[in-house]
């Protein structure tokens, strides 16, 4: 992976990511095989002025991801045991017809935290896609059984309860995409990236789980801005027995102008600083889909993080993905293909 990692590593990303974060990922990919994903990328956020970054991988393949397993020992590159040893028992199961944790698999995520990149670069936090056409007492139980085999430290029974109530309360109105644990944080929680949920249904399903600041209007007149100028918004949640005071609002464009759009109403609002505003939209403008391009670069979508003692936060999500499977992945169009 270290040779696409660098040479995808143009001036204007230089902009925005430091080449001390590259050339970690450089080490720690060194020996890593390009099969093992075919979408990778970054999540920078706009609200500070130092240049960092968080590195994520997704898993998509399971039958590739096993034989880079079973073959050498280079993905010990950028993961430590005991989880290199416990994600490659997870690996096995997930190619196995007949297990019914691994059958329940869709993908798989790693995210490496700028934080701890130059200290403990082999911890990274762990998310997996549960298959969407699954019961959610399934993906409750496959949850339970997962965590508990990827880390010693368990989470309270209270945590799956509320898990259970997170997802019956979506009922036909969405989905949870993904379900990770922050382990590269140490946290003592779950979370929940819930997607299609219908235009406005963020408040309406908070409501339902309790969320003890809905009524902030700080975080209303935000969310009311998202749902104006994005074309999707996403949510995330934390939970333990309960749901947390952090949120995530993911917002989705379906073409760069309305990404800009975007990018300008954050730095107008301070939530994106003008050491990040012009690099990152002269980055957006020079972006391309080449007909011969094998790997794509993409734009993929904004975050606002909320928290009522903190206010909002803001990040922006950049990635690369193989030609055969953008069509899936990358949505928002650059403006030559407009």
């Amino acid at each position: 992976m270290a040779e696409a990692i660098r040479a995808q590593y143009t001036p204007s990303l230089a902009d925005l990511i430091p080449a001390e974060t590259i050339q970690i990922l450089e080490r720690i990919t060194q020996y890593v095989p390009q099969q093992i994903t075919s979408l990778w990328g970054y999540e920078l956020p706009l609200y500070k002025s130092e240049k960092l970054s968080d590195f994520l991988v997704c898993l998509h393949q399971p039958n590739k991801l096993w034989q880079a397993f079973e073959s050498d020992t280079s993905l010990r590159q950028i993961i430590a045991e005991p989880l290199y040893g416990r994600l490659r028992t997870l690996a096995h199961r997930w190619t196995d017809d007949i297990d019914k944790v691994g059958q329940l698999i869709s993908n798989m995520w790693l995210e490496y935290d700028y934080e701890t990149l130059p200290t403990d670069p082999l911890r990274p936090n762990f998310f997996f896609g549960p298959k969407s056409d699954r019961h959610f007492l399934e993906v409750v139980w496959a949850s339970r059984q997962i965590f508990e085999l990827l880390s010693s430290e368990g989470l309270p029974e209270g945590t799956y309860r509320f898990l259970v109530t997170c997802i019956s309360q979506l009922g036909d109105e969405g989905w949870v995409a993904q379900i990770g644990r922050m382990l590269a944080r140490r946290e003592n929680s779950l979370r929940l990236f819930i997607q299609q949920l219908p235009p406005n249904g963020i408040v309406p399903y908070l409501t339902r789980l309790a969320y003890p600041h809905i009524d902030n209007p700080t975080l209303r007149e935000q969310l009311e801005r998202c749902y104006e100028l994005a074309d999707t918004v996403d949510l995330d949640i934390d939970i333990t027995n309960q749901i947390g005071d952090q949120l995530g609002f993911e917002c989705y464009f379906n073409t760069t102008e309305k990404a800009l759009l975007f990018l300008d109403h954050l730095a107008q609002r301070g939530l994106c600083v003008s050491e990040k505003y012009q690099p990152l939209r002269t980055h957006l403008l020079q972006i391309r889909l080449l007909p011969d391009q094998k790997l794509l670069h993409g734009f993929s979508h904004i975050k606002l993080g909320f928290h009522p003692a903190r206010g909002f936060v803001s990040k922006v999500y950049l990635g690369y993905v193989e030609r055969d499977i953008a069509s899936y992945v990358v949505r928002t169009k650059p403006l030559s293909d407009l």
